[in-house]
C-alpha cells in the first residue's frame, strides 16, 4: 500500500492514476475525501492536521509514503513520526530544485523545503528526493490578468527556466515508487527546455 499525500493536488491526482495503472494498490490522503473526484480504485483518507490520529488510520498497512511538502508543511514531524511507528518502510519527497545540501539556503522556498528533507531523511525509513523546479501550471497564475487585459505583468521577462509538467513529475514519482535502487537518492527534476518568462 503505498500512501500519497497530497492526493487530490495539481500533482498528486496524476500519481494517484499512474500508480493504479500499473496495478500499485494505492491509499489517497485529503483534507476532503468527498471533494476528492479520485479514481475508484483509489482507497481515500482524511487528514485533519488538528488530529494526528488520522495519519495513524491513513499509514496502517502502507509500505511507502509519498512526502508533498505542500501538504504536509507544518504536519511533517507527526507523519514521519507516525510513518516510522506503522513500519513504513520508505519515504518519497517532491522536494524543490532551490534547496542547497551544504550551507545556507539563499531561496526561502528552498529554506522550507530544506527543513521538510531534513525531517524525512532523520526519520529512519530509507528515503529519496526529487528536487522540482518550476511547475508548469504555476503559470495559470497568469490567467486572470490575460482574461482582463490580453497582457501578463511579471517581473524579469527575460529569466530564463525549464519548466516541468505536473504529468511528468508524476510519472518520475511513480517510476521511484515502483522501481528499486533510488534510496538515499536526490534527483533534479527540470523541463527539457529553458525558456524566458516572456
Amino acid at each position: 500500500m503505498i500512501l500519497i499525500t497530497g492526493a487530490s493536488g495539481k500533482v498528486g491526482r496524476h500519481i494517484v492514476a499512474d500508480l493504479i495503472a500499473a496495478g500499485a494498490p494505492v491509499r489517497a490522503l485529503t483534507r476532503q475525501p468527498a471533494a476528492a473526484r479520485l479514481p475508484s480504485q483509489a482507497e481515500l483518507a482524511a487528514f485533519d492536521p488538528g488530529q494526528p490520529a488520522t495519519l495513524d488510520a491513513a499509514l496502517d498497512g502502507a509500505t511507502s509514503v509519498l512526502v508533498n511538502a505542500t501538504a504536509v508543511g507544518a504536519s511533517i514531524s507527526a507523519l514521519m513520526t507516525a510513518a516510522a511507528r506503522a513500519g513504513v518502510s520508505s519515504a518519497v519527497m517532491i522536494s524543490s530544485l532551490t534547496v542547497r545540501d551544504e550551507g545556507a539556503q539563499p531561496y526561502a522556498i528552498g529554506a522550507q523545503h530544506k527543513d521538510i528533507e531534513d525531517v524525512v531523511v532523520g526519520s529512519g525509513l530509507t528515503w529519496t528526493l526529487l528536487r522540482c523546479g518550476g511547475f508548469a501550471a504555476n503559470t495559470l497564475a497568469w490567467a486572470p490578468s490575460i482574461r482582463q487585459e490580453g497582457v501578463v505583468r511579471a517581473p524579469y521577462g527575460r529569466a530564463a527556466t525549464a519548466l516541468i509538467s505536473e504529468r511528468d513529475v508524476a510519472a518520475a514519482v511513480a517510476a521511484v515508487l515502483l522501481g528499486e535502487g533510488h534510496a538515499g537518492s536526490r534527483y533534479g527534476l527540470t523541463g527539457s527546455e529553458s525558456m524566458t518568462q516572456a
